[in-house]
């Protein structure tokens, strides 16, 4: 538990960020383009397999 509360804490000021980010810039209910294309960038930056196409949550979403 102490290790996932380390590890949470280095990426804090990060997701701070990306909520910010996120709220300042509000896209429409199953129109969030610019979020889903943010979040598979940060992915592949960790290297998880992620991909440009349109997210949906019916269609399993975009990160595989």
């Amino acid at each position: 538990a102490l290790d996932t509360e380390r590890l949470a804490a280095e990426v804090q000021p990060q997701v701070i960020q990306w909520r910010r980010h996120f709220h300042q810039y509000p896209e429409l209910s199953n129109r969030e383009f610019n979020t889903a294309k943010t979040i598979a960038q940060q992915l592949k930056k960790i290297r998880f397999k992620a991909t440009d196409r349109h997210c949906s949550y019916r269609g399993g979403g975009c990160a595989r």
